[in-house]
């Protein structure tokens, strides 16, 4: 199951908790809507940041190939990706994230999920990117 914070979408930003285990709805009835408005009203999202500390997989292959779909359909519309964690094999998502987008990508440890929203909203870089 996921939980979106809009609060920030008009300023480009989208906020994301994982909790437990991704379900095959979670992209295609929660998030996507989410994602469509902000890119349709703003032509990108500023900044996406996913808290996964109480990520626990996903509810299935079916969840696991909507979660592709979703990455396939928007991740050219995404300018910084944070990815804030708690354990250490996390560290790694950006990593393999990196092979799938073409977002600016960062993990940050749960401590610093301060920072992981300030890098977010922050201006993208035009150098890299």
């Amino acid at each position: 199951m996921i939980e979106i914070d809009t609060s920030q979408v008009d300023n480009g930003i989208v906020r994301v908790k994982i909790l437990g285990k991704i379900e095959r709805d979670d992209f295609e009835k929660h998030l996507a809507p989410v994602a469509d408005h902000v890119i349709e009203e703003q032509g990108k999202i500023t900044g996406l940041l996913i808290d996964v500390t109480e990520f626990g997989g996903w509810d299935g292959l079916s969840s696991l190939l909507e979660h592709l779909k979703f990455v396939k359909h928007h991740h050219k519309h995404v300018q910084r990706l944070a990815v804030v964690g708690n354990h250490t094999w996390q560290e790694f998502l950006p990593k393999i994230a990196r092979l799938f987008v073409n977002a600016e990508l960062k993990y940050f440890d749960q401590e610093k999920q301060s920072d992981a929203e300030t890098w977010v909203g922050q201006p993208h870089d035009a150098c890299c990117g």
